[in-house]
């Protein structure tokens, strides 16, 4: 153990049916994950959705097409309402044969943020995908009725958008983030969101998209409807010996004593007891408060960073950050303080974890009772970006300072076209709100975009680069 590293094996932690409904309502309440765009939230849900009813490999349902989904109107055998069932064909690549998963809809389903249903259509609306040109809403699609003697009625995507991605990355354009027509999205954005949500949904566990494949694997291994041959299709396993050794969880979940007793096994709470949902708290520190994250400057080696790049700037003048030694001592300051506050936040979390169960029993035990004021349910949503902020006319510093700090100059587009005041302000207007969305330091709008967006900002505002 020289290094300290250790020889345990990483626990597979499995997402189940329940904890993913918290996850996907926390990613449709919050406003602290935020997106690029607003299509990447319901992508996100249905990502979800169904890599858990169908366990499919993350990287593998990335890539699903519209070639790959066909959707249709069924008639219900029992009489009841017609059901809208989607089919979508995962093809692998190598020797591997593709699967098909047939996902009915649920009427009456009590909590639709588990119905790819709906995420699904509203992406096919969005894309205007469907064949029918009078197809372009959900209410048309409840106009529509099976004719006698037909079973179904198909609801056909356009054949030129068989190749096109369902799951697509946003790309950055002169007038904001659009989706891209044809590029899917990356595995590694993926998972920065899907970590991102399960620290908001209040997980300790890394929530990761492989944990719905080890959720689904596991729920497909404990139900009497899924055989093994079947079970290894739709996870694409040659063998029992694979989810054995890979996917099943080192945790008993079953109910040992029970069943050496030879009582009844419970079941219910054997399962709530070995969900991820049984180790949310909702008072877990999320995020370092503002004098934690400050304190890191006090480190030995950011202290040393950063009076070196001084010395830089004092050696070359109006030239510094033209020079690449410049350049590497500043992204190692930056890089030595988010591994310095990721190691803070976990500390944090850490003594939370061991101290707050203490701290509350002891409290309970002093003879005080719970305060009405504890939260009992996770605080997702957070305030509102502030509106954006308006210039005030009249103002004699609205030019003061072009991209290059000479005061003076008049300001220039990307193109190098000289631009007036008004222009200005209203393209620094159309940003300033969205900048403060994404949460990015308003100093770096120059330089995203080529034009002098400080000069039309407040002063107070800024001034706090």
């Amino acid at each position: 153990m020289k290094y300290r590293l250790s020889t345990k094996k990483r626990d597979n932690v499995a997402m189940y049916i329940e904890d993913l409904a918290g996850v996907l309502q926390t990613n449709l309440t919050t406003t602290k994950q935020r997106y690029t765009h607003g299509r990447q939230r319901i992508q996100t849900s249905l990502f979800c959705q169904l890599a858990i009813f169908s366990a499919n490999r993350p990287s593998a349902l990335l890539l699903l097409r519209y070639g790959d989904i066909a959707v249709n109107l069924l008639r219900d055998p029992s009489g009841g309402p017609h059901r809208i069932l989607i089919e979508f064909t995962k093809k692998y690549l190598g020797t591997k044969d593709a699967n098909t998963f047939v996902l009915p809809e649920i009427i009456f389903d009590p909590s639709l943020v588990l119905s790819p249903h709906v995420a699904l259509l509203g992406l096919i609306f969005a894309d205007n995908a469907f064949l029918a040109p009078s197809l372009t809403s959900a209410a048309r699609i409840s106009e529509l009725d099976i004719p006698p003697g037909y079973e179904q009625l198909p609801l056909h995507l356009k054949p030129e958008m068989a190749d096109i991605p369902v799951f697509r990355k946003s790309i950055r354009t002169p007038y904001g983030w659009e989706i891209s027509p044809d590029q899917p999205l990356p595995y590694t954005t993926l998972l920065k969101w899907m970590k991102r949500l399960g620290v908001l949904t209040g997980f300790p566990q890394i929530t990761r998209p492989y944990c719905l494949r080890y959720g689904a694997g596991n729920a497909f291994n404990q139900s009497g409807d899924v055989s093994d041959a079947l079970q290894n299709m739709m996870m694409q396993h040659a063998k029992i010996d694979t989810f054995i050794k890979h996917y099943l969880r080192r945790t008993v979940t079953a109910d040992t004593r029970a069943i050496v007793s030879g009582y009844e096994p419970q079941r219910d709470l054997m399962r709530a007891a070995c969900r991820m949902t049984h180790w949310i708290d909702p008072d877990r520190p999320q995020e370092l408060t503002p004098e934690e994250s400050l304190s890191v400057n006090q480190d030995p080696v950011v202290r040393h960073l950063v009076a070196e790049r001084e010395k830089w700037k004092r050696r070359f003048q109006g030239t510094v950050t033209q020079q690449p030694g410049y350049r590497i001592i500043g992204r190692a300051i930056f890089n030595t303080r988010q591994r310095q506050l990721s190691g803070l936040l976990k500390y944090v979390q850490e003594r939370w974890d061991l101290e707050h169960p203490v701290n509350e029993i002891e409290r309970q035990l002093s003879g005080l009772k719970l305060s009405q004021d504890v939260k009992t349910t996770l605080n997702q949503n957070d305030e509102m970006p502030p509106r954006k902020l308006r210039p005030r006319s009249g103002d004699n510093h609205l030019l003061r300072r072009d991209m290059k700090g000479k005061k003076g100059k008049k300001v220039s587009d990307q193109k190098g076209q000289q631009v007036g005041e008004e222009v200005v302000r209203v393209r620094a207007e159309k940003r300033f709100e969205y900048f403060l969305r994404l949460g990015k330091p308003l100093w770096r709008m120059s330089e995203c975009y080529g034009l002098s967006i400080l000069a039309v900002l407040p002063k107070e505002v800024t001034e706090t680069r």
